[in-house]
């Protein structure tokens, strides 16, 4: 997953928690977790070792209330036409999503939305998808 495309789809180690009413994916290193409510687990259970992947084109931001909305460290904004690529802190990880120049504000720590919908979850082990 991570070898086609440009950028390449971000691939963050981490686990799978559970609570009383939701699934979620916490990143290596990370104090937030990303609730997987539109996104299929499969068979996978509470701590089990997964990479979260997602392609830059679906991070990008809030157009609303709804979906994953996170506030992420930004590290470096490389502009690139029509669209700049914005890498981000996601725990330990790097990960970079594509904006309009407009859609990325100054502020250190802007609000990111992730689309669950095209994301996907890999078994740690065997790199199968989930």
């Amino acid at each position: 997953a991570g070898f086609t495309g440009a950028p390449p789809m971000n691939l963050v180690p981490g686990r799978i928690v559970e609570s009383a009413n939701a699934v979620a994916f916490r990143p290596d290193g990370a104090g937030s977790d990303i609730t997987l409510g539109a996104l299929q687990v499969g068979s996978s259970r509470s701590g089990q070792r997964v990479v979260f992947g997602i392609r830059p084109e679906d991070i990008g931001p809030p157009v609303d209330d709804s979906g994953c909305v996170m506030a992420l460290t930004k590290l470096l904004v490389e502009p690139t036409g029509a669209d700049s690529h914005v890498v981000f802190r996601l725990g330990d990880a790097r990960i970079t999503g594509r904006f309009k120049p407009a859609d990325m504000p100054v502020g250190e720590r802007p609000l990111v939305a992730f689309d669950l919908a095209r994301a996907s979850l890999f078994d740690a082990e065997s790199g199968r998808r989930l």
